[in-house]
């Protein structure tokens, strides 16, 4: 079984190549002080598709990143 980090750089590698909206919100920019995902398909549901391959919800994500980032 692929891990949730794998499944996610999956689909990210091949939405990025598409230029397609990203389906976990797993890449991240700097807009201004901020740590944002760059676009995401379907924002609504993106914690429910994080929650089914194992990610933690988008907020503790770039919680996290925003620390480790700044």
């Amino acid at each position: 079984m692929r891990s949730p980090r794998d499944t996610s750089l999956t689909w990210r590698t091949a939405f990025v190549r598409e230029g397609r909206p990203r389906r976990y919100g797993t890449q991240l920019e700097k807009r201004g002080e901020h740590w944002e995902p760059l676009l995401v398909d379907d924002p609504e549901g993106l914690d429910a598709r994080r929650q089914a391959v194992g990610l933690e919800p988008i907020t503790e994500y770039l919680d996290g990143a925003r620390r480790a980032l700044g």
